[in-house]
């Protein structure tokens, strides 16, 4: 009895907890939809009603859709949380109340479902491209007259309008899907319901049918509140006005060029006319056009060429129809592979390049087998010529049909290039023949897809951001100029190596290369600067172009190549080099020199002559003329330093000169950089981290440099490594006092590695009068 009576008490504790769960799901867990089906509902009421929408029927069904939800959400769902949640139902004293809660209840969730239903009724009926779940098997047929339709008439749906279609097509799918999804429960339940309506079920499986109805019963409003969020995964951009027009995500699309080096000759029609794939199969001996298309004459089985302009018009002139590519490459597809359209084929038109000339017709009229060359060598019974791997056995037309209709990927991803073109086209044009132009042909017109800025990148400015108005430059490399940098600059190409003593090789050096003329002001028209240290760029050959300020350049000028040379760390002066530009009539000098840095001991000479007003007079270093220059202080410029400027650099730098455009050349300390050496460089900031072993110093890489290390050490002698840590290996020899040592020894080295042949390495020394423990490092 005891056992009894504690079953009933469990079941009885049951019972209410899941009643208790049943009341507190009713009350809170609708709140979230009826927040989002709100705002949801409030933006899709604002799309659907803007005046680029309206004029679409399907929009009318979907705002009538978006209103009946509307009406579910706020009196469906709030009286389900009052009645069900609060236990406050008015319909229990009111009959008034109760016909109109249940009237609504059910006319607006079905409006809702039958709204959508119109609509997809409605893209039906006026797309036949679009398939909805319920109609399919008549739209397949449909699409299939209609297509037939469009080939003869020659008509094409534009661009934008299938594009709006393909989105209102996956709007409509997509809801439809989530329909299923939040419905499918709770019809399953109702169905339960009626099933198990004449059977008898105790207390405990009423509040478990009670919990889940009221659970799938929730669930059932997301079909009705998440509507604007699938929406918003397939609407294009809402449309802005400027100027009156309508500018969305789609504006100037047209500026943008078809033919560029990332669509040429990817074997996928990307222009309206396929230009951007002209001359690009040239595999056969036939002569190519720049405005001509070949393909396979539908009548002839010859090849031939057609006008571009007949290309993707609606009409078949050519076998596979690969005139036509778009009959078999369906829109937002990456892999095509069902490329050769079969004319007039009962079932599936388009087939596989594999199938070409297999020894069986998979066209209704043999298109894939009329052209083929009959008892081909190498070819085994039903095996397709275009898996042959053996192209001497293909004829011109079975090659260009292999080729035209294999399998077509359109690249997702492109990555951006410089100067990479079609590695396929180049090999190409290597045999091309001579092109051949037809009478109506206009030369400029075959010029209307090439780059615009040639060398160059050519850019969208943007001149008003409010009034979204651009206009197009181009930026141009060094070494050219020009609206379209079609013009070339006159420069210096200069290739030069350095060369230091042993004494230099682990001082860190700042190069200044100049290009200089002769007149009065001795002006200097471009520079570059760099660090070099010999230990690591010893075996560097720099190139640097040095360009003339004005163009063209003055030719009554005679133009030279000073190099300035500066320690870096304490600022010391080296010494300067001249290399005279003997042939200054050329636009483009190429010259190459071996530089040797001056050395340590080197006393800098200077000269007797006073033209140096505010500065001195040095003779350069490799002169053997004894040319000279003036070096003027800071703060002057010109031949004789008679010219005053400002110079901009920072107060711990040195200020060599002014270039022809009033800009300060500085010579920065080791622990700055920038143009005018105001920024702290942060490698000489307190880092422990960077410190060395050894009085080792750290350096920072130069910019010049194209190196994966931010900066490296200059070792003291003795040491190496990344951080100085190795100390270098040395030999230190004795000798006892009766042993006499020569003035010179050989020293061998015999290198023994496991069992391989022994290898001796001699090295020859030689001992000095005062030396009598030889150190061999």
């Amino acid at each position: 009895m005891l056992q009894v009576m504690l079953s009933n008490s469990t079941s009885l504790n049951t019972i209410a907890w899941l009643n208790s769960m049943n009341v507190q799901l009713n009350r809170y867990l609708p709140l979230p939809f009826l927040v989002l089906g709100t705002i949801g509902v409030i933006l899709n009421i604002i799309i659907f009603t803007r005046r680029s929408l309206v004029i679409n029927s399907c929009i009318h069904y979907l705002l009538a859709n978006t209103i009946a939800n509307f009406i579910v959400l706020y009196w469906v769902v709030i009286t389900r949380i009052i009645s069900d949640g609060y236990k406050i139902d008015p319909s229990i004293t009111s009959d008034v109340f109760c016909k109109m809660k249940y009237f609504l209840t059910y006319v607006s969730r079905t409006l809702s479902t039958w709204f959508l239903l119109l609509a997809c009724i409605d893209r039906w009926a006026s797309s036949p491209a679009l398939m909805m779940l319920a109609f399919g098997l008549a739209t397949l047929r449909n699409l299939r007259q209609t297509h037939r339709q469009v080939l003869s008439n020659g008509t094409q749906t534009t661009k934008s309008t299938a594009r709006r279609d393909h989105q209102l097509f996956a709007m409509l799918i997509m809801q439809v899907a989530l329909i299923i999804v939040f419905t499918a429960p709770f019809a399953g339940q109702k169905l339960y319901d009626t099933f198990m309506l004449n059977v008898k079920k105790s207390s405990l499986e009423i509040a478990q049918d009670n919990l889940y109805a009221g659970i799938v019963r929730i669930l059932s409003y997301g079909s009705h509140a998440f509507g604007f969020f699938v929406y918003t995964l397939f609407i294009e951009l809402s449309p802005i006005i400027i100027e009156e027009q309508n500018v969305t995500d789609e504006k100037e699309c047209e500026q943008w060029s078809c033919i560029n080096i990332y669509t040429r000759c990817d074997s996928l029609w990307n222009c309206p006319h396929g230009e951007d794939e002209i001359g690009c199969n040239l595999s056969s001996t036939l002569n190519y056009s720049l405005d001509h298309h070949k393909c396979v004459s539908l009548y002839t089985n010859e090849l031939i060429w057609f006008p571009i302009k007949r290309a993707n018009d609606g009409k078949i002139d050519c076998l596979g129809a690969t005139d036509e590519p778009t009959l078999c490459q369906e829109k937002y597809r990456a892999i095509f592979y069902d490329n050769f359209y079969s004319i007039n084929s009962s079932y599936h038109p388009c087939i596989y390049f594999q199938f070409l000339c297999n020894d069986f017709a998979n066209c209704d009229h043999g298109d894939d087998e009329r052209f083929c060359v009959k008892n081909e060598k190498n070819i085994s019974m039903f095996q397709s010529i275009c898996l042959s791997s053996d192209s001497s056995i293909h004829s011109d037309i079975e090659q260009f049909l292999c080729h035209e209709t294999k399998t077509k990927i359109k690249q997702q991803i492109k990555y951006f290039s410089l100067d990479q073109m079609n590695k396929i086209v180049e090999d190409q044009t290597k045999n091309m023949i001579k092109p051949i132009f037809s009478s109506s042909f206009d030369r400029e017109t075959s010029h209307q897809y090439e780059l615009r800025c040639h060398r160059g990148f050519d850019l969208r400015v943007l001149l008003n951001n409010e009034k979204n108005l651009t206009t197009n430059t181009c930026l141009c490399p060094p070494s050219f100029y020009g609206n379209m940098c079609q013009y070339q600059n006159q420069r210096v190409s200069l290739t030069i190596k350095f060369r230091a003593l042993s004494d230099s090789w682990s001082i860190l050096f700042a190069i200044i290369i100049s290009l200089i003329d002769d007149s009065e002001e001795r002006l200097i028209h471009s520079y570059e600067q760099f660090i070099y240290l010999s230990i690591r760029d010893c075996k560097i050959k720099f190139n640097i172009y040095l360009f003339n300020s004005t163009r063209p350049k003055d030719s009554t000028k005679n133009y030279s190549i000073h190099i300035d040379i500066y320690e870096k760390i304490s600022l010391i002066y080296r010494g300067s080099l001249l290399f005279p530009i003997k042939f200054s009539f050329l636009p483009i000098y190429r010259i190459a020199y071996i530089v040797d840095i001056p050395q340590v001991n080197d006393n800098i000479q200077s000269c007797s002559r006073s033209q140096c007003i505010h500065g001195k007079c040095v003779k350069y270093s490799n002169n053997q003329q004894n040319t000279s220059f003036c070096q003027c202080n800071r703060g002057w410029s010109g031949r004789y330093c008679t010219i005053q400027y400002t110079c901009i650099c920072s107060s711990d730098s040195i200020c060599i000169d002014i270039l022809a455009y009033n800009r300060s050349i500085c010579v920065c300390p080791i622990n700055k950089f920038g143009d005018r050496c105001l920024l702290i460089n942060r490698i000489y900031q307190m880092d422990k981290n960077l410190t060395s072993q050894h009085g080792g110093q750290c350096i920072p890489v130069d910019e010049y440099m194209i190196s994966n290390q931010k900066y490296v050490y200059i070792c003291s002698k003795g040491y190496i490594g990344n951080r100085c840590e190795i100390a270098e290996n040395k030999i230190i020899l004795s000798f006892e006092n009766s042993i006499i040592l020569t003035q010179s020894i050989f020293i061998h080295f015999i290198e023994v590695i496991n069992d391989g042949t022994p290898m001796r390495t001699t090295t020859f020394r030689t001992i000095q009068f005062t030396q009598h423990l030889p150190i061999i490092d």
